[in-house]
């Protein structure tokens, strides 16, 4: 899938075209994503807990 076909002129360079490429995967893995980065934060104690909830909004 080319995201941004038909929209530019120009040729869309490739690293763009790379990048867009994983959009697919992040929709479904956005939840986890996130809690795996609440729990690192957490585990290395760089936020309290009660901080880390708030900046989440979980």
């Amino acid at each position: 899938m080319v995201m941004w076909a038909g929209r530019f002129k120009k040729e869309i360079d490739q690293r763009t075209n790379d990048f867009n490429s994983s959009i697919r995967f992040d929709k479904v893995m956005y939840k986890q994503d996130i809690m795996s980065m609440r729990r690192c934060l957490e585990n290395v104690e760089l936020l309290v807990k009660r901080k880390v909830k708030r900046l989440l909004m979980v």
